[in-house]
């Protein structure tokens, strides 16, 4: 009797470790699961809608499955802000729905969104589902006819890609007045970034000054001003879809990644010689003739090279974007040096 009660007392002491700190490694109390992320929708887009009547809205019905983290106990999908249909959650990485019925909207590209206890997933151009709808009246262009391009799906910050949309014929006569590229990245307010109302192609540069990515689209009839110019903000909404808009382009803009620091270093001599001390070397001007000597270098922390600067302001880019230099400015004083913007 006196054993066992000794070992009712070592299990209670047992038992109790945990109150007193043993087990350091289990989970914290209290502590916050992670919300929901969606990483990928499949498919990406419904088949196309074509009608020759104007309507407001286009049809869902295409079954999609949505991949991500973090599903279990999902509550909701959204396409947009409208509720999916015949929600399942297979998995905590995997959920099947069926695409709801949607206001049309320039593009018809919507966020697909999983809410569950934990909050709704952020929106980003991993979750986009694209609604192809054509309205083929007689006054009006099918959306699938106007040729939309990019000249890179994505671009460094600070750099720019030129969008180009070409329409079959010349917008002019029609009753859609115009073509435009629109900035639909925040679908509730559209800005026209170029016009034309009347020819067949109209471009436009854009850039952007922040790690993000942009969604564009190019669209009939896409004005409140006719037939000057559009401004940005004059947008109107083909809630009709009086004039289709062709399928979104998308630029992704990322921040440069950094190459590895050596840990060395470069010297430069004043007629751009370079000596380089476990550090790479991209080239110099130690062979040219310059109109005035070196006196500055700067590295591109961006791209691991160098740019060197004359005392005249003159710009010497090894590896190195150029941007501008003061060689052909009059100088009251002359250049005594350099420095990045990183």
């Amino acid at each position: 009797m006196k054993f066992r009660a000794k070992v009712g007392v070592l299990a209670a002491a047992v038992l109790m470790a945990p109150a007193l700190g043993f087990l350091a490694a289990a989970a914290p109390a209290g502590a916050a699961a992670a919300g929901p992320v969606v990483t990928a929708v499949n498919p990406a887009s419904g088949p196309t809608v074509t009608s020759s009547t104007a309507s407001a809205t286009t049809p869902g019905g295409t079954s999609v499955t949505i991949s991500g983290a973090n599903f279990t106990g999902a509550t909701a999908v959204h396409f947009g802000t409208a509720p999916a249909t015949a929600v399942v959650v297979v998995s905590s990485t995997t959920i099947t729905a069926t695409s709801p019925t949607i206001g049309n909207s320039i593009g018809n590209t919507v966020d697909v969104t999983v809410t569950t206890p934990q909050g709704t997933s952020a929106t980003g151009v991993d979750d986009e589902y694209t609604y192809p709808y054509n309205y083929t009246s007689a006054s009006a262009f099918p959306e699938s006819s106007i040729s939309f391009t990019t000249s890179s799906p994505s671009a460094l910050v600070g750099g720019s890609v030129t969008l180009t949309a070409t329409a079959p014929t010349d917008v002019g006569p029609s009753p859609d007045y115009g073509l435009s590229i629109v900035d639909v990245t925040d679908a509730a307010n559209p800005v026209a970034v170029a016009h034309i109302p009347a020819g067949v192609t109209v471009s436009a540069s854009v850039s952007e000054s922040a790690a993000q990515t942009r969604r564009y689209v190019a669209a009939y009839d896409a004005c409140t001003v006719y037939p000057s110019p559009c401004p940005p903000g004059a947008l109107e909404l083909p809630l009709k879809n009086d004039g289709g808009a062709s399928a979104a382009v998308t630029v992704t803009w990322s921040t440069p990644s950094t190459p590895p620091a050596s840990g060395g270093y470069r010297l430069v001599a004043s007629d751009g010689g370079i000596f380089a001390f476990d550090a790479p070397y991209y080239g110099s001007t130690g062979a040219m003739t310059l109109n005035a000597p070196i006196v500055g270098m700067a590295a591109d922390p961006a791209t691991g090279g160098y740019w060197l600067v004359a005392s005249d302001g003159g710009i010497f880019t090894f590896n190195a974007p150029y941007y501008g230099s003061t060689g052909n400015i009059h100088l009251n004083k002359p250049i005594v040096g350099m420095a990045e913007d990183p």
